[in-house]
C-alpha cells in the first residue's frame, strides 16, 4: 500500500509542474510589495499544525455539478487521505522603502487625476467661456464649481482579507484602484489574515463580548450591534467611523483563503446559519449589511485560483487538489457562488476558474507573488474586474463578454 501511495504521490507532483506549479519556491518574487499582515495568533497556531491532507484523485470517477448562474463546471471527485507536510500560508514582506511608496502613491493619485481631468474637460472648458462675462458671474461659478452634491457621490465599502488590505495607503491597493477607476468613495474594511467565518474555537458569541475580526464581527460592528472597540487596532477602525450605511451604494465582500487554510468548515447541513461555517457566516454577514444598508448593492467575490507550498518549498498542490479536510480551497469558491445566489446579491465574481482574467496553471507566476497573494499586476487586474460591473450598473461601461488577458493587459500606471 505505501508503494501505491507514493507512487500517487510522485505522479501528482509530476502533473503539477508540468502545469504551472514549481516544485521548490526558490523563485519567490522579490520585488517589494506592501502589506500588513495581522494574522491573530490563534489563527496562527491552527494553522501550523495540521499534518493530515486530502488529496483529489484525478482519476478517480466524478459527477460534474453546476453552481451559479456562470455555467462554472467542477468535478466532485472521490478523494485519499494521507499524511504530509503542513501548508504553508505566504508571509508578504514589509515594505520599507518610503521613497518607493511615494513614487506608487504619486504614480496612482496621477491616474486619479488624469482620469478626473479628463471625464470634466468639457465641463471646464464650458465654465471658463461662462466666467468670462463677468467678475460676479465668475465667483458664483466658482462657488457652483466647488459645491459637491453628495446625492450624486457613488461609495463603495470593501470587506476582506489581505487581498483588500494589501497595501494599503499607497494607491495600489485593490480599494483604491477600483475607486479611481469609477470615481468613487472606498472605505477600506479589510483585515490581513481573516477569514468570514467565526474562529473554531470562540463558543461565546453574544454581541456584549464579542472581539472576532471576522466578516460577521466587521459587519456587526458597522451595524452596532457589537462594541467597535476590539477594532481599535486596526486601520479599518477610523476608516469605521467615516461610513454612513444608509448612504452606501457597493459592498465588495472577498473571503475564503484564511477560512480554507484555518480548516473552518464549508457549511453545517443541521444548521446554515452556524457563523463557525463559510457558508453561514457570509450569508450572516451579507444579511446585517443588507438590513443597514437596504439600498445598496452587494458583490461578492470568490476566493482566488492558488498554489500551495509545504514547510520545505516544494508545491504540494493547487487549489483544485489540496484540502485540510474541509475541501479544496477551489469548494470555497463554489460555496462563495452558493451563497451569492441565495442571498440574490448584486452580483459574484469568480477568480477561481479564469472567468474574467486568466489566471490559472500557466499564468500564476505572473499574476500571484507566493502562490496565494495577488502581485501589483495582479492587484490591477482585479480592481479593473471589480470596477467593471460598477461601472456596468452605472451605465459607464457597455463592455461585454469582459475578459482580461494578462498579455495584453494595459497596466493603469
Amino acid at each position: 500500500m505505501k508503494k501505491i501511495l507514493s507512487l500517487f504521490l510522485i505522479a501528482t507532483l509530476g502533473s503539477l509542474s508540468l502545469t504551472g506549479c514549481s516544485l521548490m519556491r526558490t523563485d519567490v518574487e522579490d520585488a517589494q510589495e506592501y502589506v500588513t499582515q495581522t494574522t491573530e495568533p490563534e489563527e496562527a497556531a491552527s494553522t501550523a499544525n495540521t499534518a493530515e491532507w486530502t488529496a483529489v484523485d484525478p482519476n478517480a470517477p466524478s459527477q460534474t455539478d453546476s453552481i451559479s448562474d456562470n455555467n462554472i463546471t467542477v468535478s466532485d471527485s472521490s478523494t485519499e487521505i494521507y499524511t504530509g507536510d503542513d501548508i504553508v500560508e505566504p508571509e508578504l514582506e514589509q515594505y520599507s522603502s518610503a521613497s518607493s511608496s511615494a513614487s506608487v502613491t504619486a504614480a496612482a493619485s496621477a491616474t486619479v487625476a488624469a482620469s478626473v481631468a479628463a471625464s470634466s474637460a468639457t465641463s471646464s472648458a464650458a465654465s471658463t467661456e461662462t466666467t468670462a462675462t463677468a467678475d460676479a458671474t465668475t465667483t458664483a461659478d466658482a462657488t457652483t464649481e466647488t459645491t459637491i452634491d453628495e446625492s450624486t457621490v457613488t461609495r463603495i465599502v470593501f470587506m476582506g482579507d489581505s487581498q483588500f488590505d494589501n497595501a494599503r495607503d499607497t494607491g495600489s491597493e485593490i480599494p483604491a484602484l477600483v475607486a479611481s477607476l469609477t470615481d468613487a468613495e472606498q472605505y477600506n474594511l479589510a483585515i490581513g489574515g481573516t477569514s468570514a467565518s467565526l474562529e473554531r474555537n470562540t463558543a461565546d458569541v453574544s454581541f456584549d463580548s464579542w472581539t472576532s475580526n471576522c466578516f460577521v464581527g466587521i459587519a456587526y460592528a458597522l451595524a452596532n450591534k457589537v462594541d467597535r472597540s476590539f477594532l481599535a487596532p486596526y486601520p479599518c477602525y477610523e476608516v469605521m467611523q467615516q461610513i454612513n450605511p444608509e448612504t452606501v451604494d457597493y459592498y465588495v465582500i472577498e473571503y475564503g483563503a484564511n477560512d480554507y487554510i484555518n480548516g473552518n468548515s464549508l457549511d453545517d447541513s443541521t444548521d446554515l446559519s452556524n457563523i463557525h461555517t463559510y457558508y453561514g457566516a457570509l450569508s450572516a454577514g451579507i444579511e446585517t449589511l443588507k438590513s443597514i444598508s437596504p439600498n445598496a448593492k452587494i458583490i461578492v467575490v470568490s476566493p482566488s485560483y492558488a498554489l500551495f507550498y509545504n514547510s520545505s518549498g516544494f508545491c504540494i498542490g493547487d487549489a483544485y487538489t489540496v484540502s485540510k479536510g474541509s475541501g479544496t480551497l477551489a469548494e470555497y469558491a463554489n460555496k462563495a457562488s452558493n451563497v451569492a445566489n441565495d442571498e440574490q446579491v448584486y452580483y459574484y465574481i469568480d477568480t477561481m476558474y479564469a472567468t474574467y482574467f486568466d489566471l490559472n496553471s500557466s499564468s500564476v507566476d505572473s499574476y500571484l507573488l507566493d502562490g496565494l497573494h495577488y502581485n501589483e499586476i495582479g492587484r490591477q487586474i482585479v480592481a479593473s474586474t471589480i470596477a467593471h460591473f460598477i461601472n456596468k450598473d452605472l451605465g459607464t461601461d457597455k463592455t461585454e463578454n469582459f475578459h482580461i488577458d494578462i498579455n495584453t493587459f494595459t497596466p493603469l500606471y
